[in-house]
């Protein structure tokens, strides 16, 4: 899976890839195309998206008006649907929707900047939203976004996350495969 940070320089202060660079990743590379919408009025690029490649996009409750609209939208052609939650976000505005997404995507991070340390609550929301959706007995997975490295992934798999992001830490060590593979063949203990 590829996960594609969209930020349009609006709901967040830097500006990044466009349907341009997925379209062109895509013709090359076959892969999951996990597309997060940092943008102001997300729906507005989902039908792009969707023709540059995207299998999955993630959008900000935060900077959403129609969220049910964003979520038919992101169905109707034939993505994945995730709902983010910045940390500072209660868990209660993503709870009417909970059981209409394929996943929440927990920020651990203030959104917008690579190379942030995890806020503290983060693993508190995980885990409350862990627990919701074991209370509802619902299919929905955990994703996790923001600081993600060596250190603490397993803390945040550990708390109830499915998926970790990891971006810019990747990038900064000498052997990012064997690390990935790690995050990807942990198990809860």
């Amino acid at each position: 899976m590829l996960h594609i940070d969209v930020m349009d320089g609006h709901f967040v202060p830097n500006i990044s890839f466009g349907c341009c660079v997925l379209s062109s990743l895509s013709s090359k590379l076959d892969c999951f195309y996990d597309v997060h919408l940092m943008v102001e009025n997300p729906i507005k690029y989902i039908d792009e998206f969707v023709k540059a490649g995207a299998n999955a996009i993630t959008f900000h409750i935060e900077g959403s008006k129609d969220v049910y609209k964003i979520i038919k939208t992101i169905k109707d052609n034939n993505c994945k649907v995730g709902i983010a939650i910045n940390p500072d976000t209660e868990i209660d505005e993503i709870m009417p929707y909970i059981s209409e997404v394929d996943f929440i995507l927990v920020m651990t991070v203030h959104p917008g900047f690579s190379g942030q340390k995890p806020v503290p609550s983060a693993i508190e929301n995980i885990e409350l939203i862990r627990d919701v959706i074991k209370g509802y007995n619902i299919d929905v997975d955990i994703h996790v976004d923001g600081g993600v490295n060596k250190d603490n992934y397993k803390l945040f798999i550990d708390s109830g996350a499915d998926v970790v992001v990891s971006g810019s830490y990747l990038f900064s060590v000498e052997d990012p495969l064997n690390i990935i593979l790690d995050m990807k063949n942990y198990k809860v203990k």
